[in-house]
């Protein structure tokens, strides 16, 4: 047989070949039984187990199917595999012809299986090739007969007439079943390149499902029914910080804690929910929910995005469009509030140099420092509504922080503050450098009036980090003013104009830093100053 084709997806297959050793098998007991019943039963010729070369024909059939068995377990499939068993069976067959009659016997049928065998598991080619060797075999074996070659049944009689007609009719049946298993071999051929081809195809789809499912940027979550999670991409598994293995099959409610499942049949365009993760990060989650069919169920497919920094972009913008307006307005009030202050400061500096009664005297004087806390005041508004474009230049920022450490020492404002000052190695930030110290003195005047008795201000920094800090012991800010401790007009304290740390972080943001509240080991507010614009340089 010949071993250099390309074997079907049949003979490859390990429960195709199974099958076929099986099928051997059940055929081989089905005619060993028949023959055993009907000539114990039947005619009553217990003879037939006097043909020991039949018995031993019939036991090593036997033990080569149990060695067949063994090896297609131990080594898998393989074309070979079915040529040596086709090649087994096409001998053994002219043994049991041999031994059970010659060109007389009943068994020469059995080559029409081990045909029809071949078309089911082989290709067309093995067909052709076991038609002919049947040929061979059964025709060698009645002519060897005919002519006296094999002294087994010298006994029966021989007729020209009869071996031909024998030789016509098995010969006939070997052509008609082969044409029958080459077309079942072509049709399973077709059949089986067809399934390789889907198969192919199917897994190419799924290893493109897979990978879209992997590297898409939203969360993608699959549920059954009843809520539970059949798919979890990695996008969601890393939005919730867990792995794949530990949440399926799970309630979805139990892996997205504050998630209300919607009904099957029910579709969510878009929704908001607040989340905490796996590590504690809390954070707003957008998503969306169509229901899928299939078959008799319906599953759900979750689609989410994480909206915690689009939020507070949102919330920034809003900010902007807030301070914006005020600055506006803010503007315009002070420019026609500052005209009215320069010339009720010139008329009371006037008044005060005629006033000699002393009654008059401090009245003025009062009038003066306020028209001054006013004036003071307007020009906060234009900082604020308007501030000017800064002037950037390689800055010590740890400079910066030395001199306005020994300002706040000289300062009446901090006489009963504990003042600390923990400063890193030196380092340049391209910054504004009046506008830095601005936002400094701005967070230092307001720890100052929120310390505690005694006050305490910590201020430290770290260079690795382009970051430094200012701590108070105050009471820090409450959760309801958290929000808007940067807008303008929003204090706390009644002789307050809400625009220090407007300004502050106005200014830090205009020099590519952050400016953001904490809480303070101290007990009170921390805000923190974080440089992310042009990168620094150390010395």
């Amino acid at each position: 047989m010949p071993a250099s084709h390309v074997a079907p997806l049949t003979v490859r297959s390990l429960n195709s070949q199974l099958w076929y050793v099986l099928v051997r098998f059940l055929v081989l007991s089905l005619f060993l039984g028949g023959t055993v019943f009907f000539a114990l039963v039947v005619y009553g010729h217990s003879e037939i187990f006097s043909n020991t070369k039949l018995v031993s024909i019939l036991s090593l059939y036997l033990l080569q199917i149990g060695l067949a068995l063994v090896w297609l377990l131990r080594f898998g499939p393989s074309a070979l595999f079915v040529q040596i068993q086709i090649v087994w069976d096409l001998t053994t067959c002219a043994a049991v012809v041999c031994f059970t009659g010659g060109m007389y016997s009943d068994f020469a049928f059995l080559f029409i299986f081990v045909i029809l065998t071949c078309g089911l598991i082989s290709t067309k080619k093995d067909v052709l090739v076991t038609l002919l060797a049947s040929i061979v075999l059964y025709g060698g074996l009645t002519i060897l007969d005919f002519y006296g070659f094999l002294p087994l049944y010298t006994w029966q009689t021989r007729s020209d007439t009869n071996v031909f007609y024998m030789l016509f009719l098995n010969f006939t049946a070997f052509v008609f079943a082969a044409f029958i298993g080459a077309v079942l071999s072509s049709r399973l051929q077709q059949y089986a390149q067809k399934i390789e081809e889907q198969q192919r195809e199917h897994v190419e789809l799924e290893s493109f499902n897979q990978l879209i499912l992997q590297n898409i940027t939203s969360g993608l979550i699959l549920t059954d029914s009843w809520g539970r999670i059949l798919l979890i991409n990695q996008v969601a598994q890393q939005i919730c910080a867990i792995s794949e293995s530990r949440v399926l099959n799970l309630p979805v409610s139990k892996v997205l804690p504050g998630f209300r499942c919607p009904e099957p049949q029910e579709r969510i365009e878009r929704a908001e929910f607040n989340f905490t993760n796996a590590d504690g990060i809390r954070m707003v989650l957008g998503y969306s929910s169509t229901p899928i069919r299939q078959g008799e169920s319906t599953n759900i497919l979750f689609m989410f995005q994480d909206l915690t920094q689009i939020k507070s972009l949102e919330k920034n913008l809003r900010r902007e469009e807030h301070l914006a307006a005020i600055g506006s307005l803010s503007a315009g009030l002070a420019h026609e509030i500052r005209n009215p202050l320069a010339s009720l400061g010139g008329s009371v500096q006037l008044l005060r140099e005629q006033a000699v009664d002393g009654v008059q005297q401090r009245l003025l004087n009062i009038i003066a420092r306020e028209t001054e806390r006013l004036n003071n005041l307007v020009n906060d508004f234009l900082n604020f509504a308007n501030p000017r474009t800064p002037f950037k230049k390689m800055t010590d920022i740890h400079a910066v922080l030395d001199d306005i450490e020994h300002l706040m020492r000289g300062s009446e404002q901090f006489n009963s503050i504990d003042i600390r000052f923990r400063h890193s190695d030196n380092w340049y930030e391209y910054v504004d450098e009046e506008q830095i110290r601005q936002v400094i003195w701005n967070l230092l005047v307001n720890a100052s009036n929120f310390c505690a008795t005694p006050g305490i201000i910590e201020c430290g920094s770290s260079r690795t980090k382009r970051t430094f800090w200012i701590d108070d012991n105050g009471p820090g800010i409450d959760k309801q003013m958290k929000d808007a401790i940067f807008e303008p007009f929003r204090t706390t304290r009644a002789t307050g104009t809400g625009l220090g740390l407007s300004i502050a972080h106005a200014l830090a943001k205009a020099n590519g830093a952050a400016l953001e509240y904490a809480h303070a080991p101290l007990g009170g507010a921390r805000f923190k100053i974080t440089f992310s614009g042009a990168s620094q340089r150390t010395t």
